[in-house]
């Protein structure tokens, strides 16, 4: 079976490194997409406040024959991470967290085989601590039927997958337990945190956090799978737990929080510099991810 899912393309600053934007060659890349029976997506181009490309293709519901715009809300699966972590680093900026502070301060039931680790080794993904999902089909469940939350799959889990700092290992549970950390120290949820502290502030009225995909959601893109048949049957994330995953936004939105980034509106510049330099393990070796984002150059820059 081949999947087909609506989705969202962002090139921030894409022109930026001397690169011409060919729009005949944009257009013809997405006109497969383009037709009245298919779900498509959004391809939006910035450098720095210039709009250079923007346009929709497809549809975003097939249902409703509702076709792409800039307010269509798309949930955005693992750019969440990127949200989260900014979510952290607010919290080191308001003295309320530190970075090296032990994971064990918030999550004591986990101080059997986590003691050592640090925060910061969740945002970089090297805490060494196992997939919640892999301890709970350990058990015998299927995804589907995980009702506990994700640190209650974890507890007496035994041992860690490797000691902190050694290696990197993406993991959907590190930023489960980041997100569980700003509700623990804030009493807010990860998503009245970040509405209260950033989406409001920044007038991002089409920003949220959501961890039911089933919850009706205006202008939101469907998404679908093809399946035996050659039809497309609607396909929602089986997620139900915010931080890895749960951010729904537009591409309007998107463009207001790019802008607060560059100008440094929502954290200092040297903690947002943390999102943007590669964590070193031990070793020295560099794993090319900061906090939240993977890190690579474009034409060596």
């Amino acid at each position: 079976m081949k999947a087909y899912i609506t989705f969202l393309l962002f090139f921030f600053g894409l022109v930026s490194y001397g690169q011409k934007i060919n729009i005949t060659s944009l257009d013809s890349l997405i006109s497969s997409w383009d037709t009245p029976d298919t779900p498509g997506g959004y391809l939006a181009i910035f450098e720095d406040d210039e709009q250079v490309y923007s346009k929709g293709f497809g549809l975003a519901n097939l249902e409703i024959q509702e076709p792409f715009t800039e307010q269509t809300a798309f949930p955005i699966a693992s750019v969440s991470k990127h949200f989260t972590a900014i979510c952290v680093l607010k919290l080191v900026e308001n003295g309320e967290l530190d970075l090296n502070q032990y994971i064990v301060d918030f999550f004591p039931e986990l101080s059997d085989y986590a003691s050592h680790v640090m925060v910061s080794e969740l945002l970089n993904h090297t805490s060494g601590i196992g997939s919640w999902t892999g301890a709970a089909t350990m058990r015998g469940y299927r995804i589907h039927e995980f009702k506990k939350p994700p640190v209650d799959w974890l507890v007496n889990h035994g041992h860690l997958e490797f000691p902190p700092g050694t290696k990197f290992s993406y993991s959907n549970t590190s930023y489960f337990l980041a997100g569980e950390i700003v509700e623990r120290v804030t009493g807010k949820s990860l998503a009245e945190f970040a509405q209260d502290e950033f989406f409001s502030k920044l007038g991002m009225q089409n920003t949220f956090y959501c961890a039911d995909s089933n919850k009706p959601i205006a202008n939101r893109a469907q998404g679908y799978v093809l399946n035996a048949q050659g039809k497309y049957i609607k396909r929602n994330s089986m997620a139900r737990h915010m931080g890895p995953v749960g951010v729904y936004t537009t591409v309007s939105d998107f463009r207001i929080w790019d802008n607060a980034i560059r100008n440094n509106l929502i954290l200092k510049p040297e903690l947002l510099n943390l999102l943007r330099t590669s964590y070193n393990l031990k070793d020295g070796t560099a794993t090319n991810y900061g906090y939240g984002q993977m890190l690579s150059k474009i034409n060596d820059i």
